[in-house]
């Protein structure tokens, strides 16, 4: 639990400062946007394979399989979405999301998938 904390909390400290002093000044009529690149690395997952004589590399010990997102890393993903749009959004024609203006490359795995 103590150790969940820690993590959390610097998290919490990343995104409020983003959000109080970085962003709030700018001028949300700067012209149109022609391109944006953002580029991360998906977060917590299960290992990739078990080592030989691991102790729990019965796939049963985790909460899916070999190498996919662990709920903690989907909750993370959630986390970062919400403040790309908290932060972004303004950005995009009427503030709302369009297909055909998008476009996400990622590898055919599942984790990265879903944090694409």
């Amino acid at each position: 639990m103590f150790k969940k904390i820690l993590i959390f909390f610097p998290l919490l400290l990343v995104i409020q400062d983003c959000l109080g002093k970085n962003f709030r000044h700018l001028d949300h009529d700067v012209g149109e946007v022609i391109f944006v690149n953002i580029l991360f690395r998906h977060v917590e997952r299960t290992p990739l394979d078990p080592y030989p004589n691991d102790p729990y590399k019965n796939l049963s010990y985790w909460p899916c399989d070999w190498g996919q997102l662990t709920n903690e890393g989907k909750l993370h993903h959630y986390l970062l979405g919400s403040w790309f749009s908290l932060v972004y959004k303004h950005l995009l024609p009427g503030g709302k999301y369009n297909n055909k203006g998008i476009h996400v490359i990622s590898t055919d795995v599942d984790r990265t998938l879903m944090s694409a």
